[in-house]
């Protein structure tokens, strides 16, 4: 059965922030991870707040085994494409929108290694972005974690693996 789309939903934002740094192709909304978790938010995103039908999304394994798991929709699409062009508009506060965006962008690029963070294929933008919102990246380390985790704690699925004790892998 299909559930109705909620346009006012906040998990929008965390899919644009997917989106922003998963570019497959035109009218395709989908990532490249390894991450069974973060496989499993996408499918339950897409099913459960935006609609989607499930036979609707399409898996494949790619050479380097990692998946590749995605849909089209050219409307919902263009909407969150408009939320990427617009990010330095749109998410300028701290608030829960933000978050959820910088959640999104963090669950597609980010890594950890010797017990740093470290947020890989930022643009220009997305640095802007980050400081307006009192998260500092030198070059691709952020530099104060703690405002990072604070802003994006709730809503991102890497850093609850990150933070699952005794775990020190590399998710990506």
């Amino acid at each position: 059965m299909k559930t109705k789309p909620n346009k006012k939903d906040k998990y929008r934002y965390y899919m644009a922030g997917l989106m922003a740094k998963n570019a497959i192709e035109r009218n395709a909304i989908g990532i490249i991870t390894s991450m069974p978790e973060l496989e499993e938010r996408f499918v339950e995103i897409s099913v459960k707040r935006l609609g989607i039908e499930p036979e609707r999304i399409q898996m494949e394994r790619l050479e380097d085994g990692k998946r590749l798991v995605y849909f089209y929709d050219s409307r919902l699409w263009k909407e969150l494409a408009n939320m990427v062009d617009r990010e330095l508009v749109i998410f300028k506060s701290r608030d829960e929108i933000s978050a959820m965006y910088v959640a999104g962008i963090f669950d597609a690029c980010a890594a950890s290694a010797r017990g740093h963070l470290f947020m890989n294929r930022l643009s220009n933008k997305d640095l802007v972005m980050l400081q307006n919102l009192g998260i500092h990246v030198i070059g691709n380390k952020i530099m104060n974690v703690s405002s990072l985790v604070t802003l994006i704690s709730n809503y991102s699925v890497l850093l609850e693996i990150i933070h699952r004790p005794g775990n020190e892998r590399d998710p990506h």
